[in-house]
């Protein structure tokens, strides 16, 4: 499995050109990204776990 996992927070509404050049990159090269936001990460943890498990769940079965 080849997975990104990313943490969005206020900085990328200032570079979304370096973002997207960055996302394709990721992409043509076979993984997958994932993004939650600084938000769901500090303050919803738990949903966000279950979340990555599930996801890596699918991978491995």
């Amino acid at each position: 499995m080849n997975l990104v996992i990313e943490v969005d927070g206020p900085i990328h509404e200032y570079q979304q050109e370096y973002d997207e050049r960055r996302e394709h990159y990721i992409l043509r090269n076979g993984y997958k990204i994932v993004r939650y936001t600084n938000e769901e990460v500090l303050f919803h943890r738990d949903k966000v776990l279950e979340a990555l498990k599930r996801i890596i769940g699918v991978y491995l079965s």
